[in-house]
Parts: structure tokens; sequence; C-alpha cells
């Protein structure tokens, strides 16, 4: 009977035990995307704003919005906010993650939006494919890295008449 009772009693610790830390790591993960989520809704605002102050360079910018107020791309702020370094952008923006932002147009080919041929930059913080973020990223190299959380979000402007779509990814790893 004893023999009954201590392994009854070590099944209900390791049961709370298991339980409690189940509990924490699911409050962990949701945490890290609710900050992913949040983050990535303040940049692509941010992005679709006119920035701030008006008149903004890369010296002055508090917030590096690329449109002209109205959701129409404007490429003198475009190459304002290519000109600002990664990490420097990643202060701006105020998130300890990871990020890369594209740009691609919304036809049929859905082709990117090489930002530095379009703003005619030849910057080490553009990657070849023309989106600005952490160095060294592009779409591929983005699908190999497979973080252990990662978030994208997309939204829309015009520019020529025609429409752009902005797509941002936001990442963190806590492994």
């Amino acid at each position: 009977m004893p023999d009954v009772m201590v392994s009854s009693l070590f099944l209900v610790v390791l049961l709370v035990l298991y339980f409690q830390f189940a509990a924490n790591l699911t409050s962990e993960h949701t945490g890290v995307m609710e900050s992913l989520i949040f983050d990535a809704d303040v940049i692509s605002e941010t992005m679709l704003s006119s920035g701030f102050p008006e008149g903004w360079d890369e010296t002055t910018v508090q917030r590096p919005g690329l449109t002209d107020g109205n959701q129409r791309l404007n490429l003198t702020k475009l190459r304002r906010v290519a000109n600002i370094s990664y990490y420097d952008r990643k202060e701006i923006f105020g998130t300890i993650s990871d990020y890369y932002i594209l740009l691609q147009h919304t036809d049929a080919s859905s082709t990117l939006f090489n930002i530095s041929e379009e703003v005619n930059l030849t910057n080490a913080g553009l990657s070849g494919e023309g989106g600005m973020g952490q160095p060294n990223i592009t779409l591929a190299a983005l699908s190999s890295l497979q973080p252990e959380f990662q978030v994208r979000t997309v939204r829309y402007m015009v520019h020529n008449s025609s429409t752009i779509r902005l797509v941002i990814y936001l990442w963190r790893d806590t492994r």
C-alpha cells in the first residue's frame, strides 16, 4: 500500500510540474508572437505614412514614411529610407526583431520592385533583389532560415498608376 501512495504522489507532482511548464511555455510563445505582430503593424503604418518631422531626411528622421500621406509612393523618401542603415532603422522602428522589407508589383508577374534600381542607388544595405533589412537576407535566404517565430504583413500603395505591395517580414529566434 505505501508503494501505491508514493507512486501516486510522484505522479501528481510530475503532472503539476508538467502543466506549470506547459503553461509558461505557451505564454512565452504568445508574448513573442504578440510582440512581432505589434511591431509589424507599427512598422507598416510608419512606412505608409509621410514620415515625421515634415521634410525629414536621414539625419532628422523620427518616423521614416515612404508616401506622400495619401498612399502614393514617394521615390525621394524611399531613397532616404534606403540610405538609413539596417541597425538605425531597427532603432527608429523600435523593434528588437530582425526584419526584411520589400516592394512588389501586384500585376500577374508579381515581380519585385528593386529599390536599388528605382532610386538609382547602390547601397550595401540593400539586398541584391532590392529589399532592405537584415544584411545578406533575400526571400530565398529568409525561407531557408526557418526562424522560430515569424510574421508577415502586407500593405498597398500606389506608384505611377499601378499598385505596389509593401511586404514586411519580422522574425525572432529565442532558441
